[in-house]
């Protein structure tokens, strides 16, 4: 089936079954499925049901018949999720899961387990180019390429044309091998080994891949070579033999849109081993070709697409290429052999059961709406068209849903499908022209399909207990006098409200010997969500016509208020961490907590967290009860409450527990001299906010007048991470600051971020400062024409400007004063303000030239400061 949807998730299956084609077809990449009203709805003895109540996915349906009529404007509602199989991998379940963080063996670990990752290499593969298919083939040269090699496989030689147009032609007795001659523009046989016919396969190759023409002069240009082959009298095909990887690069964009790799690499490496491993299980050595290229296979583009005016466009993504690259020689194998692994675009929610024991049914968390555009669809489907497409059905009265697999929404797949009419019965494919076969329709006067298996149902509803916190277990048996043949539906209501509706096939071998000719297929046993508290419960046979009632029975489960304990309360650095676990005895699932600090409600969470200590205390509630959340730290003393949240019978939300915690939340950290020279005096140390994993600002003092600051983000801060477990070590810091002559105080200070209160004092040190200039020459280069020496210069002891010597070899030949503008340096040198730059214009010779700068000491100090020098060839 050809792809012409666009933008791609664009198809039908690849990797996909045959027999899926059914009906319309396979599908590949689109999705979704019912919410679950109940994720503990489970099935007991493989029961199933269907209806309004259940959880739709959670119970498996069996094969009674629903049979829906048309409704009186001659249409059904359809109702469906997915689109395609739905077998192996969902393409869009891959994006989600790619989305959610999971790696490509992940993905791939979740929709074929007990697969394994092999090495393979990088083999051959040959391709079927089914749009070929005819009674001739035209190829031809890529541009830049200057000949074509044609080999006759059968007889082995081998002849080199020209860069043109190569066609073979057949009949009944042989292939006939042309070429377009590029002098004289019109078709010659082309000689191999002196004739230009043999029995074939003919290859062409020119080392850098081979376009093939369709009949509009529009053409593919594939990697590897070209075979012609027969594939009847007057039939050939073309097969394209390839390397693994090159054949890879053709399919993944394809069969999955490109650019979800610039989001989710991992999809598309998924979709790569999966599309390897898919054409080496299904290769046949023996055969003509490995594999096809459409989506009865999977579906290979090739190279590149030119139009007949030349126009090209790449058929190989950049993210595909690099997905296939990522994965070179990966395919999944299963007890030594390579895995078929089909895939499909969507599988609604629910992966469904394959034929090999890794393609497993099951719900899928990944293909969900915020990916996947065919999550859940509703579509009208016509009478009229069904009609057309089987006329032999007459006038259309209903459709007649035989059978499902019961996995997910409605009962699962339809596995068997009927439309009844006016001409009679006719089994169809179960698609009907939809997205999949996952389905359900409404039509006719009632919502509600109706029940082929007219007359008295029979039954006794012989239990109802508690199964567990919010579930009852019925159990019971019932058949329907019509038709003992075919399983019968019970439906379940309680407290007077429909609960779900089951299946009565389950084997019940004393209602076979009760009742002589009814077969034992007759029981039902299943789970039904409820709340917590006395019940109800009443079982209907359905019949369509009395739908006698089969019993009732009364049951009371679990209920109360929650437990739990908030057990914990701790200082993490970042936050506060309270902890401790919750449950509802009316409910198995996971219940909400609410934390209050100061008795503020603070923040809402869900005790969904592993504690298997409380699922030993309390049976048949699990361990997903337990909580633990992270609260911002407030400077001070504070108290904390956590409440459990009610649900079901329970009359209050109780307290489980409050605690208090007294924190300090303002920096730390201390401070030394790191070394003096020169005028300027170093300070270093460490600080960290413990609201806070980033780097903190100090700021220096001295003798209390701002001197500059720092920016605490340096490695090699061990006493922070020690102090601080999980902060790291880039919590150093180191300042450079001038220093005037004499005795002074240094001291530095943590910039408090967050919860804090002040800027502590990380502490202070005495030093004694020479007084002697600081500075830089920074270069000498021409300025406007002019060769100019610049830096920057300042003295400890004076906030102006001060002298600058210029030397050039040695002899002095300006003084200048700073007072150009240098922003850079009052970062550092904040006291000082930011005119402490110099520019001195130079004359110069040409030769090489050593330029030196010199600060001039004001008005203490001993020594004028060097600055450096600079040495420049003219």
């Amino acid at each position: 089936m050809a792809h012409d949807r666009s933008p791609v998730p664009h198809r039908s299956c690849s990797a996909r079954s045959r027999s899926a084609q059914l009906g319309g077809g396979r599908r590949c990449l689109a999705r979704n499925r019912y919410h679950v009203l109940r994720a503990a709805l489970v099935v007991l003895l493989a029961a199933g049901l269907t209806g309004v109540g259940l959880a739709p996915g959670a119970l498996r349906a069996a094969s009674a018949e629903e049979f829906v009529p048309v409704s009186a404007d001659g249409t059904f509602t359809v109702t469906g999720h997915g689109y395609g199989h739905g077998i192996g991998m969902s393409q869009y379940g891959a994006l989600g899961a790619a989305k959610q963080g999971l790696s490509a063996g992940q993905i791939l670990a979740f929709y074929y387990p007990g697969t394994v990752q092999q090495n393979v290499g990088n083999p051959q593969i040959r391709v079927h180019l089914t749009a070929y298919d005819g009674t001739g083939i035209t190829v031809g040269t890529p541009p830049g390429q200057q000949q074509m090699t044609v080999t006759d496989v059968a007889s082995g030689k081998s002849a080199t044309g020209p860069a043109t147009m190569y066609k073979v032609t057949v009949d009944p007795s042989a292939l006939h091998v042309w070429y377009l001659n590029p002098s004289t523009k019109s078709w010659q046989p082309f000689p191999l080994g002196g004739s230009a016919d043999t029995t074939g396969p003919v290859t062409f190759a020119t080392g850098a891949g081979v376009r093939i023409y369709s009949g509009d002069g529009s053409s593919r240009q594939y990697r590897g070579t070209m075979r012609i082959t027969r594939i009847g009298s007057q039939t050939i095909a073309a097969v394209n033999d390839v390397d693994l990887q090159s054949y890879l690069y053709g399919v993944v964009p394809r069969e999955m849109p490109d650019w979800w790799g610039s989001s989710a690499p991992a999809a598309l490496q998924a979709q790569a081993i999966a599309a390897r491993s898919y054409v080496l299980a299904v290769a046949n050595p023996s055969a003509t070709w490995d594999i096809c290229d459409t989506a009865a296979c999977q579906v290979y583009g090739g190279q590149q697409l030119i139009t007949a005016q030349g126009a090209v466009t790449n058929l190989e993504g950049s993210y595909s290429r690099a997905a296939v690259d990522a994965t070179s020689g990966i395919a999944l194998f299963y007890n030594g052999a390579p895995a078929f692994t089909q895939f499909s675009a969507s599988n609604g929610g629910q992966v469904a059961p394959g034929s090999k024991p890794y393609l497993v049914a099951k719900p899928d968390p990944y293909d969900t709406a915020d990916v996947d555009p065919n999550v859940t669809w509703t579509v009208k489907l016509s009478a009229s068209s069904l009609q057309s497409a089987y006329p032999q059905v007459g006038t259309l009265q209903g459709i007649d849903v035989v059978s499902r697999d019961g996995y997910g929404d409605f009962g699962g797949r339809i596995t068997s499908l009927q439309l009844v009419g006016t001409g009679g019965t006719v089994s169809v494919g179960t698609y009907l022209g939809l997205k999949s076969n996952y389905w359900t329709a409404q039509g006719g006067p009632s919502p509600q399909p109706v029940i082929l298996n007219r007359g008295t149902a029979v039954g006794n509803f012989e239990a109802a207990t508690a199964a567990g916190p919010g579930l009852i277990a019925v159990q019971g048996w019932s058949f329907n006098k019509a038709n003992t043949s075919v399983a019968d539906y019970v439906d379940v209501y309680v407290d007077g409200v429909g609960a779900g509706r089951l299946v009565a096939n389950q084997v019940r071998p004393d209602v076979a010997q009760a009742f002589n000719g009814a077969g034992p297929y007759h029981g039902f046993s299943a789970v039904v969500a409820s709340t917590g508290g006395p019940h109800r419960v009443c079982v209907y046979g359905i019949d369509g016509v009395t739908n006698p009632q089969l019993g009732c029975r009364s049951v009371t489960l679990p209920a109360g208020n929650p437990r739990g304990n908030f057990e914990t309360l701790a200082d993490v650095g970042t936050g506060v961490q309270l902890s401790g676990w919750a449950l509802d005895p009316d409910v198995a699932a996971s219940i909400a907590v609410h934390a209050y600090v100061d008795r503020t409600i603070a923040a809402v969470a869900t005790a969904d967290q592993p504690r298997p200590d409380v699922a030993a205390v309390f049976p048949g509630y699990g361990p997903a009860h337990g909580f633990s959340l992270v609260l911002p730290a407030l400077q001070g003393t504070h108290s904390y409450c956590v409440y459990g949240i009610n649900v079901g019978i329970g009359t209050t939300n109780p307290q489980l527990g409050c605690r208090t915690i007294t924190l300090n939340r303002n920096p730390r950290g201390a401070m030394t001299i790191a070394g003096y020279q020169h005028g300027t005096v170093t300070v270093a140390g460490w600080v960290v906010d413990p609201d806070t994993q980033g780097p903190i600002t100090v700021h220096v003092y001295i003798d209390g007048r701002w001197a500059g600051q720092a920016t605490a983000n340096l490695d090699g801060a061990t006493d922070a991470a020690n102090q601080f477990p999980g902060y790291g070590t880039q919590h150093a810091f180191s300042a450079s600051l001038p220093l005037s002559a004499g005795p002074h105080q240094i001291c530095v200070y943590g910039i408090n971020v967050g919860q804090g209160n002040q800027n502590p004092l990380l502490g202070c040190a005495l030093m004694t400062g020479d007084g002697n200039p600081i500075g830089h020459l920074d270069n000498v280069a021409q300025v406007n024409g002019v060769w100019t020496a610049q830096g920057w210069a300042l003295d400890p002891d004076v906030t102006t400007p001060i002298p600058v010597d210029i030397y050039v070899d040695q002899q002095k030949v300006a003084r200048v004063m700073t007072g150009s503008p240098r922003p850079d340096v009052a970062v550092y040198y904040a006291g000082w303000g930011s005119a402490t730059g110099f520019q001195a214009p130079l004359t110069l010779a040409g030769g090489t030239h050593k330029i030196c700068a010199y600060a001039v000491n004001q008005p203490a100090g001993n020594v004028s400061t060097a600055l450096g020098c600079v040495t420049i060839r003219l």
